[in-house]
């Protein structure tokens, strides 16, 4: 086959589409043996692995999407995190401080009454 019928013959299977060419296919429109048969068996081969490649790059893209998506959730939980830590700080400070204020009071009661 000439390199212009061969482009040609490319350029039908890409015109009729992988699905078609498998019915053709399964139907030895291109003989049960051959040259034509064999490159289109190739070309139906090669669709799939552009298929799985996509498929492959597209579960990449996702994995990483996920990926990023992890690493914000968990600088978002640091920060929460950090944030109630020092909530719980000023409670403990505030508690401290309530507890003195409630020991003067109680001293401030004895040596009134006392």
């Amino acid at each position: 086959m000439s390199a212009e019928n061969l482009e040609a013959f490319y350029a039908q299977l890409e015109s009729l589409g992988e699905q078609e060419i498998r019915v053709r296919l399964a139907r030895q429109a291109y003989g049960d043996a051959g040259h034509k048969r064999q490159l289109a068996e190739e070309w139906v081969q090669r669709k799939e692995r552009e298929r799985t490649a996509a498929s492959n790059a597209d579960m990449a893209s996702a994995a990483s999407r996920s990926a990023d998506a992890a690493e914000r959730a968990a600088k978002a939980a640091d920060a929460q995190a950090r944030t109630a830590k020092h909530a719980l700080t000023t409670a403990i400070i505030a508690t401290i401080i309530a507890a003195i204020a409630l020991i003067v009071s109680i001293f401030g009661l004895i040596h009134i009454t006392g």
